[in-house]
């Protein structure tokens, strides 16, 4: 069952699907043991969430549809994006899991055809997922403490207009990228996770219309411990109605 925030009709969205801020999500009613984040997209894009958080959808092109739990988000690869503010009030520090599923359009990008990226989700540097236009894969970066530049991760092979699940992990010491529930890229990432306030938390493009996602996302979530591969396995399940692929290791 989902629980959506209940918005004050004094915070109702400036623009189609997403109200500008959003109150406090009481943890124990709204999310499971772990969870500070989930947008469901159920017509919506206001996040559930463990603390405050502000949303904004840019522009009110974010359409919704059909997707593998209930609704989907739309994004149109010409900088369409959802961004949320606030992130360091999340009770991430050492441990996360960053899950959605995704379905991508194309591998061409509208706004900038020579990226080789179509960022699904990022907090800039510090963590985020991503589709390899040139491989064809999901791509994941993670940036601990300490570290001068993000590691990469990248793994499987996808096919445009189909359903994946994709997660990253990070338990302190390694990160893995996930693809309908089997890993499918490893590294040592030793280290802190440490939120920037200072930083969105962006779904649908890196920055305007360059790195721009086609396609849809639904059920993203955020958690502050490590999923286990069971954990992940039972999330992509969820795929069996859409007849998703198999997944080829790289």
């Amino acid at each position: 069952m989902r629980f959506l925030l209940s918005v004050p009709l004094c915070l109702l969205p400036l623009v189609a699907g997403c109200a500008q801020s959003t109150d406090t999500a009481d943890p124990k009613t709204a999310l499971a043991p772990g969870l500070e984040l989930e947008i469901a997209f159920d017509g919506t894009c206001a996040p559930v969430a463990s603390a405050q958080l502000s949303c904004q959808a840019i522009p009110k092109e974010i359409t919704y549809g059909a997707g593998v739990e209930g609704q989907a988000a739309r994004f149109d690869g010409l900088g369409a994006a959802v961004h949320l503010s606030g992130l360091a009030n999340l009770g991430i520090r050492n441990s996360m899991t960053l899950e959605c599923f995704v379905n991508a359009d194309d591998w061409t990008i509208p706004g900038r055809k020579v990226a080789s990226l179509q960022s699904v989700i990022s907090h800039s540097t510090i963590f985020g997922l991503a589709l390899d236009t040139h491989s064809r894969c999901v791509a994941a970066n993670l940036t601990p403490s300490g570290r001068d530049k993000p590691i990469r991760l990248e793994g499987g092979r996808l096919e445009p207009k189909t359903w994946y699940h994709v997660a990253l992990s990070y338990d302190g010491q390694f990160a893995r990228l996930y693809l309908n529930g089997l890993e499918v890229a490893l590294e040592a990432a030793p280290g802190e996770l440490v939120l920037n306030d200072a930083l969105d938390l962006t779904l649908g493009t890196w920055f305007k219309a360059n790195q721009a996602f086609q396609g849809q996302l639904d059920s993203v979530r955020l958690w502050s411990r490590a999923l286990t591969p069971e954990e992940l396995a039972a999330r992509a399940s969820r795929l069996s109605a859409t007849g998703a692929p198999p997944i080829a290791r790289r």
